[in-house]
């Protein structure tokens, strides 16, 4: 049994160490200038990919890779930084640029903290006492270098949490609330079993542990990759119509026509034959510089141009283009059709085409349905 148990942890750890490195590999080389999303989550898989490999190479070498202790403090430093690592791509999600070295420096404080109290007290000649089980710690819970333990526990369980406080910067990220929530319950998964792995030391726990980690890695980089950030679409043949020929923004309300400005033509036109908004990740700093200008100028010539915000210009040409191809293949599902045109999310995709269209996806597919039908019986 002990045998079986041993090869099903080794063929796991393999299996872990080859998700985390082929995972940083196509993040690494699917990136973009200027988009650091996908930077910041290779640089987390290789890591991990590290980690892991160290593990294999451990147990190759025919040294031991199950947890003997009971809470060694060792492994509760190790998982604090390896929440933290797991925070900083969700946070550049969340608000692109946002994070700094400054605000980088402040998150990874806590855990700073924990390693110089740690290295402070063995430099003065305490040691960390060596727990068997959970009668052993209870017993000497009147030590501070066991009780110490369990605060320290529950700061790494809780310290997810700030996710949620991360001012969300809409301009540049459209990302959800339930992305987020999704996210953390994956982290938070990840760190009972964790913490569950080191208490209990039954090797299934540790298993459901590295299980958990090789699907939420898989998971996350199929995310990166095919929903979240820009995926090449084939060009259609013939080119979309100019918004303003086909659907009038709700806010253009003026019955005078707009000043058009230089840098409104020059922006149209990059628009209908470049297609940038089919890139999810485009940014408002990303689309100044293909147009050679700036977000302070770019701001108001998309506002004389009669929109109200970056956003809600390249939401329209997503819609626009949405509509457009319902009206030419009708097997697509809208889901997928939404993330083909440039969402990232469908919750926005839908609160958009209802704030533009005035009616829901599914009423605009059946009424071009009824109108296709109508249009073939009059011929």
């Amino acid at each position: 049994m002990e045998n079986t148990s041993y090869q099903l942890y080794f063929g796991l750890i393999h299996a872990t160490s080859a998700i985390s490195l082929l995972s940083a590999f196509l993040l690494w080389s699917q990136r973009e200038k200027g988009e650091r999303s996908r930077y910041f989550l290779a640089c987390e898989w290789f890591l991990s990919g590290v980690f892991y490999t160290a593990r294999t190479i451990e147990l190759h070498v025919g040294k031991p890779n199950y947890v003997q202790d009971f809470f060694p403090i060792n492994l509760l430093i190790g998982g604090f930084a390896a929440i933290i690592l797991l925070l900083i791509y969700p946070i550049e999600v969340v608000s692109p640029k946002w994070l700094n070295w400054k605000r980088g420096l402040t998150i990874f404080s806590p855990w700073i903290f924990s390693i110089l109290l740690v290295q402070g007290m063995q430099f003065c000649g305490f040691e960390f006492r060596n727990l068997t089980n959970l009668t052993d710690f209870v017993l000497h819970i009147h030590e501070f270098n066991v009780w110490i333990r369990i605060p320290l526990t529950i700061l790494i369980l809780s310290f997810c949490v700030i996710l949620f406080y991360v001012p969300q910067n809409k301009m540049r990220s459209n990302t959800t609330i339930q992305w987020v929530r999704g996210y953390y319950l994956g982290v938070q998964v990840i760190a009972v079993f964790y913490f569950g792995y080191m208490s209990l030391g039954i090797h299934s726990v540790g298993f459901l542990h590295m299980i958990c980690w090789g699907t939420f890695t898989a998971y996350t980089t199929y995310q990166e990759l095919f929903l979240r950030l820009y995926i090449v679409q084939e060009r259609p043949t013939t080119q979309p119509i100019p918004p303003q020929k086909e659907v009038q923004p709700y806010s253009l309300v003026t019955t005078e026509e707009p000043k058009h400005s230089v840098l409104w033509q020059k922006l149209e036109e990059y628009m209908i034959k470049e297609e940038p908004w089919r890139n999810p990740n485009l940014s408002m700093q990303l689309l100044a510089q293909q147009v050679g200008s700036n977000r302070t100028s770019l701001t108001k010539a998309i506002q004389d141009g009669g929109y109200e915000s970056f956003f809600q210009y390249i939401a329209h040409y997503r819609i626009q283009e949405f509509c457009r191809i319902i009206k030419t293949d009708r097997i697509l599902k809208t889901d997928d059709l939404f993330y083909q045109v440039g969402f990232r999310s469908r919750s926005t995709a839908f609160s958009q085409f209802k704030k533009q269209m005035n009616i829901t996806p599914a009423e605009y597919f059946k009424a071009s349905i009824e109108e296709s039908k109508k249009n073939t019986t009059d011929i």
